[in-house]
């Protein structure tokens, strides 16, 4: 790495409390001033890593000067001058009788010679002497960044203390009927550009047609980004007015606010999400399934927040409800799907699969939310909550062994009837959604328990088969040949079996009365002869790849 780079990389420390209050206050102006501000006192605080270094801090003083004099000009009432230098003197003493500071104070002295004396100013120091070397940095320069510094401090203690002048102006732009680009412009280059006046301004904001100016003047094109405090060990998040604003216009401008969110750079603030998301909520949902792109990308940032989560649920059900049966499948499985758990080194973890969300959300998305999907969507919302189980148990496999039916449910579902109220993973919690989703749709219809029963058996894994029992003894009259052909079949009173014997021996005990004498009588021969030995020991040496023992 190289040396500057590595510098820059470094937390920077203020040489002085002047610095620190100067570069807090100019934070207030606008990050570009205040950016400028810092890499000017990086470069004067360490030995100098370059030697074009007066005309480098030159050029960033210059940068902070006019910056400084867009914003604070706007609070004079003074007609400023034409002219480079006559509107930068005629400027500043605008801004000091705004600021009240007497034009005999010396920090007014200093601003206007740097305004005035060419010899003096900061456009000679910043600009090139023809073909001639850098200047140097001599005691004449710290003299000039020591004075610049001084009206830099004190302008901005009198723009702080008039600062309720700039929040004036912002809520009384934010009332302007029939906005122009030029009313957006002048929020962007005339009054401070920080959290305050632009909170202020969008607060007071309710009117779609400040929409296109402000595209036009790009405040759209930078959502905050998540700081780090490296020295504090924290990571700070920032609203963003701006997305706030399309959350409360959205049902009045819907294509307009969507077009905005698409062409919005994407950022980690989840804040800005979660505004975003209440969009997407006041959307028509044919248009807010054109968010879909987006909402994978806010939930590959990392497991959501809890708000973000119930705001995609309901999205969800929102868009079921709409007739948009695709987008609200694909969001369902987004918010539900497992992935693999990278461990420290980046490799996947097979066996400690996660969901999106966090349990908490992934319980409530899924009792209170996707029933309305089912109802909506029918026997799809069902197979995706399959396919979702499965992908599961896939993830948490036994190394070695991916196809294999055992999935260890009995261990973690020890009972599809009752809920356990406990839940480490979603997998408990995606059986209870499977189990009421089957019932919804058997109750609704009574002739789809034939094909629900059938898919899940296709499915292999032991916790299908427990389901599929599970809805064959709730509905037994709508598949009784599917009962009869289960309750008679000898293997499933192997003890080998076992894991699934809860929802089998249920099922026997309320359906055994409904077969005929010559059957039930059958099923009781099996029971009274006991298991059979040989197929006992193939099953068990098949499972677990040895014999099994005398004991």
């Amino acid at each position: 790495m190289a040396e500057g780079e590595e510098s820059r990389k470094k937390p920077f420390q203020f040489s002085t409390p002047r610095q620190e209050r100067i570069y807090s206050r100019l934070l207030k102006v606008g990050p570009g001033p205040a950016t400028f501000y810092k890499d000017a006192c990086r470069l004067m605080s360490e030995e100098s890593l370059y030697e074009s270094t007066t005309h480098l801090v030159a050029h960033l003083l210059r940068e902070i000067d006019g910056g400084l004099r867009q914003v604070l000009v706007s609070a004079s009432s003074k007609p400023v001058a034409k002219g480079q230098t006559k509107g930068h003197e005629s400027s500043v003493k605008a801004i000091l009788g705004a600021l009240e500071i007497p034009e005999n104070h010396p920090v007014a002295e200093t601003w206007i010679r740097f305004a005035t004396e060419e010899d003096y100013g900061l456009a000679r120091r910043a600009h090139r002497n023809e073909v001639a070397a850098p200047r140097t940095v001599d005691q004449q320069f710290f003299n000039l960044w020591n004075q610049m510094e001084g009206v830099l401090d004190e302008a901005l203690k009198r723009f702080e203390e008039h600062f309720v002048v700039w929040i004036a102006k912002a809520e009384q732009l934010a009332q302007t009927l029939k906005p122009t680009n030029g009313d957006a412009n002048y929020l962007k280059t005339k009054l401070p550009n920080n959290q305050i006046t632009l909170g202020h301004f969008f607060a007071k904001l309710d009117d779609p047609e400040w929409l296109p100016p402000l595209v036009h003047e790009g405040f759209f094109e930078d959502p905050p980004q998540p700081v780090e405090d490296i020295e504090k060990g924290r990571i700070g998040f920032s609203v963003w007015h701006q997305s706030r604003f399309l959350a409360r216009i959205a049902s009045r401008v819907p294509d307009k606010v969507l077009e905005v969110i698409l062409a919005t750079p994407e950022t980690t603030t989840f804040l800005v999400h979660l505004d975003f998301a209440d969009a997407a909520l006041k959307l028509p949902p044919v248009v807010a399934a054109k968010l879909l792109p987006k909402m994978k990308q806010w939930l590959d940032v990392g497991r959501g927040s809890g708000q973000l989560d119930l705001k995609l649920g309901e999205l969800m059900k929102i868009l079921a409800e709409g007739g948009q049966s695709a987008a609200a499948l694909e969001l369902a499985h987004l918010l539900l799907d497992f992935v693999a758990t990278p461990d420290s080194t980046g490799e996947l973890l097979k066996r400690f699969p996660i969901a999106q969300l966090y349990i908490w959300s992934y319980e409530r998305v899924l009792k209170n939310k996707f029933p309305s999907v089912v109802v909506e969507i029918g026997e799809p919302a069902f197979e995706l909550l399959c396919d979702v189980l499965e992908n599961a148990i896939l993830l948490s496999r036994t190394l070695g062994r991916p196809r294999h039916p055992e999935d260890l449910s009995n261990m973690w579902c020890s009972s599809v009837e009752i809920d356990s109220g406990v839940y480490l993973d979603g997998k408990p919690l995606l059986v209870i959604a499977i189990r009421d989703t089957t019932e919804l749709l058997a109750t609704a219809d009574p002739k789809s328990v034939p094909r629900l029963v059938k898919s899940l058996r296709k499915r292999r894994r032991l916790i299908f088969r427990r389901l599929a029992h599970h809805l064959l003894r709730l509905h037994p009259q709508s598949d009784m040949a599917d009962v009869e052909r289960t309750l008679l079949s000898r293997g499933m009173l192997d003890p080998t079996r076992r894991g699934e014997w809860d929802e089998y021996s249920m099922l026997m005990r309320d359906c055994f009365k409904l077969l005929s004498w010559e059957k039930q009588h059958k099923i009781v021969k099996w029971i009274d002869e006991g298991p059979n030995v040989a197929r006992f020991n193939k099953r068990f040496e098949r499972a677990y790849g040895q014999a099994p023992t005398d004991e």
